[in-house]
């Protein structure tokens, strides 16, 4: 109905009420004092005329606001439903009660249902009852506060159990009042499932006995090292970010170090004997495996360096050398005594032919072996 049509309707039914009292009035004067009478229904019936008008009037503007809003609830989501259907995100809006005035396709795609079969029911009959719960409290939540909310929210689909990032928000009418909430949902599951994969490996990074640092070969910074690596240097784990990699080494090794570096950005990983300088000053030899993560286009993105503190083993390997050159000194004495024994027999036999006696000694074998000693 128009505005038109009501101030009509209106007009005709003050005009009705106040023809029936003036109807009645006027038989009640022609019974009593005509002048007087008359005067008094004229009068009574005017006011009486002002009285509904204004009474329907009131009534008649109050249903002008409902029918406004009414058509004000039906255009929002049709505005909305416009756009909602190009998008592979969940969009809805439901109306003060909970139930969906919008629900788009991408929405009855996750719970296989086609979107007749939701619109004008609420989340009740799409989850089980302790998630539909927590959806209908956050949307009241929201109409309360009159504000942008933006939660995760855990729901059973036809595609497993998934994720959402949930960004809700009051539907309000052309006087600003809410008479519902809108929402945009986006599947984050995902996301969700790396950020627990990278939490995983921090915990395991952070935990790890083996010494490990990340560093970026833009500029030969730490980005991060784990408890070990900066334990066996002296460091805690927040003093070597973002410090350089070469204040771990003597300034005679920077040059060396930085060209192995630079060859393992070429190839990618590599292994090499290097030692590291502790912040006390301490010379620590490691054995360094170093993998370089590249991009597509193959440039470097990030070093990850395994150290070894091969100061045990280097400690052994200087005995075992030490050893080794005493058992050649060693050696080498005894083959000299051996040495010097055969040529005094040498000298002996010669000696024993000088005298005309046979040589005392038997050096055939070595003679066989071309006198050698």
């Amino acid at each position: 109905m128009t505005g038109t049509g009501v101030r009509d309707e209106t007009w005709r039914g003050a005009l009705r009420v106040m023809l029936a009292y003036a109807f009645f009035a006027a038989l009640w004067v022609l019974l009593s004092d005509r002048a007087m009478g008359w005067l008094f229904v004229a009068v009574t019936s005017l006011l009486l005329y002002v009285l509904v008008w204004r009474l329907l009037g009131r009534q008649a503007a109050a249903h002008r606001r409902e029918l406004e809003l009414a058509r004000e609830r039906q255009r929002v989501p049709a505005m909305l439903a416009a756009l909602a259907d190009n998008t592979d995100d969940v969009i809805f809006a439901k109306d003060e009660s909970g139930r969906f005035l919008l629900f788009n396709r991408a929405a009855a795609r996750l719970v296989g249902k086609p979107v007749e079969a939701v619109l004008g029911r609420d989340d009740r009959a799409l989850f089980p009852p302790e998630q539909a719960e927590k959806l209908m409290a956050t949307d009241r939540r929201v109409m309360e506060s009159g504000g942008i909310e933006t939660v995760e929210e855990d729901l059973d689909t036809i595609e497993g159990k998934k994720v959402f990032l949930a960004t809700k928000g009051p539907l309000r009418d052309s006087e600003g009042r809410v008479f519902g909430v809108f929402g945009i949902s986006r599947d984050i599951t995902a996301r969700k499932k790396n950020e627990d994969k990278l939490r995983l490996w921090a915990e395991a990074f952070d935990r790890g006995r083996l010494a490990t640092a990340i560093v970026d070969p833009l500029d030969d910074t730490f980005v991060s090292v784990n408890a070990a690596f900066a334990r066996e240097r002296g460091y805690t784990p927040e003093e070597l970010p973002g410090k350089p990699v070469m204040i771990l080494y003597m300034p005679e090794q920077v040059t060396r170090a930085r060209d192995r570096i630079a060859a393992l950005d070429i190839s990618g990983h590599g292994t090499f004997e290097a030692e590291h300088l502790g912040k006390d000053g301490r010379r620590i030899p490691v054995l360094l495996d170093i993998t370089v993560l590249k991009s597509d286009a193959g440039k470097p993105l990030m070093r990850v360096v395994h150290a070894i503190d091969i100061t045990g083993r280097k400690a052994t390997e200087d005995e075992l050398k030490a050893r080794n050159e005493e058992l050649e000194r060693i050696d080498r004495a005894s083959v000299d005594r051996e040495l010097r024994m055969i040529a005094l027999k040498r000298e002996v036999n010669a000696l024993a032919g000088e005298l005309g006696r046979g040589p005392p000694y038997d050096l055939s074998s070595l003679d066989d072996d071309g006198g050698k000693a």
